[in-house]
């Protein structure tokens, strides 16, 4: 019961003791003690196991899963406010001029007081209404600076954004592109070529076997097969559209051959099964029409080395021989492409082939063969790129670059006095290893752009010593290109995916703007030729990974700021100025030190003659 409890419950009786036990803080945690850690079947069978071990058959965890909803939105008022203003009235305002009495109006008349405040304002209000006639006051002074979306700062408006890409898995995945261009005349049609990226001592194991190459032509319409694909004995380096005749392309090989393909029957195929796909509704999309080459060189008669570059002459230009006097002929035809490659040769080819009467067969040889030279240095240019005067109905001169970084103004003309000229006129030492790019501007067409090493360089033609070097950039440079529509824009490529955007009048000791195009190497870039579509501008760069990607680039880049090529005129001038001026004082230098040196030889020697 209650009553046995509270009897046997003990009760404190006395006043409890309190102890209050002390310990520095500096000493708290001195006492050697360690702790370690140690695996459980070393202890298994010790002694200092207390609790061994086991497992309990009756214990099981079951853990139960429930879904739950909270809604954490909070409740919605429907509220009102009148704010309508009190019953309007009606009013009015009456106005009365101010009179003076004819007597006060006098008087201030002829205060001196009025008089010196006229002598002393009419100059001023003369000038001012006379600036107000010459000059527009209501004209807004920021209107003719620049556009809103010109404004190279705004890095919103400098976005370079991707278009479309284009990849295949057989026949550019894994492999770089070499060259990309453009199909003219016709919207949306870009063709690309890939090559192994192969060392040298890969090519000699893999020498003898048969590793066929292709240019992929890429239709916008559709991302994932090639419209068609032009097939080539081996790697295609170079290639280009006929300009005039777009269904002929010519191409240069690896082993230094070049071929010309026909795409008539192809485009004739594509246009049967496009109209019968839409009458009947059926039809193979995978199938990928080949077109084979129409002709291919002679061997023994083809470059040397890798075809690097190739061009067109041009609509009624062809080369003679044996002297390449230029002939015009009034046909509106384009027969005639120059190639070149590392063997420091030069060709021109004539695609109106004939057959040899003696062996009854369609021999491709080349019309007009040049060599070139390095000038002062002894030695083969190995040439990279070139690129032709604008006009070659009247002009035989041209620019290539080379391995060793030489940039060689060059004439393929022969004089008539002199049948073994030299055809390197002008040779600069410009870049120190191969320069990859050499571009004229669509501007001034006497203007040129080489891309090499970790820098570009912008010549003047016929001097050897550049209007403008960029500074050195932290990776190699890839590709370079001018903008068709913008005078003061330029671009480069770097081997680390990125492509830098110049713009000269904003600024020229670094690049503008940045984009990155991929995570690997840039092998080439090239804009979209139609100029006359002003609401987009769109730029083919192919990387190292066999993907070309259409980037499409914003206003402020492809709209040209006002006056524009005045503004880079006058640039390209101060420049040649500046370079004039520093030729002038390096060769005044030099004067003065060679007559330094004629005169201290002159003098007689220290000391006097003994005696």
């Amino acid at each position: 019961s209650e009553i046995d409890i509270e009897e046997e419950a003990i009760a404190p009786g006395g006043v409890p003791v309190v102890m209050h036990i002390y310990k520095k803080r500096g000493e708290l945690g001195l006492d050697n003690v360690k702790f370690v850690d140690t695996d459980a079947a070393d202890l298994w069978n010790s002694s200092q196991m207390e609790c061994r071990p086991f497992k309990d058959p009756n214990f099981s965890l079951e853990r139960m899963e429930r879904d739950v909803a909270v809604q954490a939105i909070p409740d919605t008022v429907n509220m009102g406010v009148q704010a309508t203003p009190g019953v309007p009235k009606h009013g009015g305002s009456q106005y009365e001029a101010l009179e003076m009495v004819p007597e006060e109006a006098a008087a201030q008349l002829s205060a001196p007081g009025l008089a010196e405040f006229l002598k002393r304002v009419d100059p001023l209000m003369e000038m001012a209404l006379q600036q107000n006639e010459v000059f527009n006051i209501f004209e807004d002074d920021f209107a003719g600076l620049a556009d809103d979306d010109a404004a190279v700062g705004n890095v919103s408006e400098n976005v370079i954004s991707e278009f479309q890409s284009f990849t295949d898995l057989t026949y550019s995945k894994g492999k770089t592109v070499s060259c990309v261009d453009w199909l003219p005349g016709k919207r949306g049609v870009v063709a690309v070529s890939c090559t192994e990226p192969s060392s040298f001592e890969e090519r000699v194991e893999a020498s003898g076997q048969a590793k066929p190459g292709a240019v992929l032509i890429w239709n916008f319409v559709d991302p994932i097969h090639p419209q068609y694909v032009l097939e080539a004995p081996t790697d295609v380096y170079s290639f280009q559209f006929n300009p005039t005749n777009h269904n002929l392309v010519a191409g240069g090989l690896l082993n230094g051959q070049v071929c010309l393909w026909d795409t008539t029957e192809v485009q004739r195929a594509l246009n049967n099964a496009k109209k019968t796909k839409s009458k009947h509704g059926d039809g193979d999309d995978t199938a990928i029409p080949v077109c084979k080459p129409k002709y291919v060189s002679e061997l023994p008669d083809s470059h040397t080395f890798a075809v690097t570059d190739l061009m067109w002459m041009g609509a009624d230009v062809q080369v003679t021989k044996p002297q390449g006097k230029i002939d015009n002929p009034k046909t509106g035809e384009c027969n005639f492409f120059a190639t070149t490659s590392a063997d420091g040769k030069v060709y021109f080819w004539d695609i109106r082939i004939k057959e040899d009467l003696k062996k009854h067969e369609l021999l491709w040889v080349p019309t007009y063969k040049i060599g070139l030279t390095r000038g002062e240095v002894a030695g083969d240019l190995a040439a990279i790129k070139f690129n032709f005067a604008p006009d070659l109905h009247s002009s035989s001169l041209f620019y290539a670059t080379s391995m060793d970084g030489e940039v060689a103004m060059c004439d393929f003309s022969k004089p008539d006095d002199d049948p073994h000229p030299e055809h390197s006129k002008v040779v600069s030492y410009a870049h120190c290893g191969p320069v990859r790019s050499v571009e004229r501007s669509p501007f001034f067409p006497d203007v040129l752009m080489t891309v090499g090493d970790w820098t570009f360089r912008i010549f003047k033609e016929g001097n050897a010593t550049p209007l403008f070097t960029s500074p050195s950039a932290d990776t190699y440079l890839a590709a370079g290109c001018w903008s068709p529509s913008r005078p003061g824009v330029l671009f480069t490529a770097k081997q680390d995916g990125t492509v830098d955007v110049w713009d000269f009048l904003d600024r020229s000791h670094e690049a503008s703007c940045q984009t990155r195009v991929n995570s690997g190497g840039i092998g080439s870039i090239k804009f979209w030729p139609q100029l006359n579509d002003k609401n987009q501008q769109l730029m083919a760069v192919g990387d190292s990974s066999g993907v070309l990607h259409i980037m499409d680039l914003p206003r402020n880049l492809r709209r040209p700021m006002p006056n524009e090529t005045k503004l880079m005129d006058k640039f390209f001038n101060r420049e040649g100025q500046r370079t004039e001026d520093v030729a002038e004082r390096v060769g005044r230098r030099e004067d003065d030190l060679k007559a330094k040196d004629a005169a201290e030889k002159a003098l007689p020697p220290a000391g006097g003659a003994e005696g």
